[in-house]
């Protein structure tokens, strides 16, 4: 999770034609609107503004972690080198569980998420096998994976942990982690605060990286 943010107003090259292809597939395959889009008018837009960063080469050149919030402003934070070991820690012994106990899907690091403030990036995710399916062909998910883990800074203050974890129970997360920068552990259960994780029991309370 972040500390402090830079934000900016982002660029808006390739937005509308984002906007028009997002539209042209859904007609042209018959799907169905997506939920997300008919409960959060903005969402769509929001789909359209991140794929149109996705493309953008000034975005692609910075070096920080990128989200949005609802009004489509840029929110940045520096890449740090502690953040990322813990990062490949993390998704490290969620695979290694998964394999011992034989549950399917894939862990991730920073995968888009689009929620009632914008689109957010937790650190790391545990996907279900359909998410991982459809993250092969789309740059950004309309429901939140059912693990969602942050990494946290030393500033983050109780409230804003808080809502950020709201905001991805609010787009179908099932629990959310939080890492402390020693490695210590949080589980967070829809209504509570968790002794262990429901899919991961094993996952230890102290991450060590190495």
């Amino acid at each position: 999770m972040r500390g402090s943010n830079i934000v900016k107003q982002p660029p808006d090259r390739d937005f509308y034609a984002h906007l028009f292809s997002i539209f042209a597939t859904i007609v042209r395959i018959g799907a169905p609107i997506p939920h997300h889009f008919l409960v959060q008018p903005n969402a769509i837009a929001l789909v359209a503004q991140w794929r149109a960063l996705c493309d953008d080469p000034l975005i692609q050149a910075l070096p920080y972690k990128v989200e949005t919030n609802q009004r489509g402003q840029l929110l940045m934070s520096p890449a740090r080198n502690r953040r990322g070991l813990l990062q490949a820690a993390l998704a490290a012994r969620l695979t290694r569980l998964a394999q011992l106990h034989g549950i399917r899907g894939a862990s991730a690091t920073e995968c888009a998420i689009v929620t009632s403030d914008g689109v957010k990036v937790p650190d790391v995710v545990w996907m279900s096998g359909e998410q991982v399916a459809a993250s092969l062909i789309t740059d950004v998910v309309d429901s939140a994976p059912p693990v969602c883990i942050e990494v946290l800074s030393p500033s983050n203050s109780e409230r804003e942990i808080q809502e950020k974890a709201a905001l991805y129970f609010a787009a179908d997360a099932e629990e959310v982690w939080l890492c402390a920068t020693n490695g210590a552990m949080r589980f967070l259960g829809q209504s509570r605060e968790l002794t262990a994780s429901a899919p991961f029991p094993d996952f230890p309370r102290a991450l060590e990286i190495g």
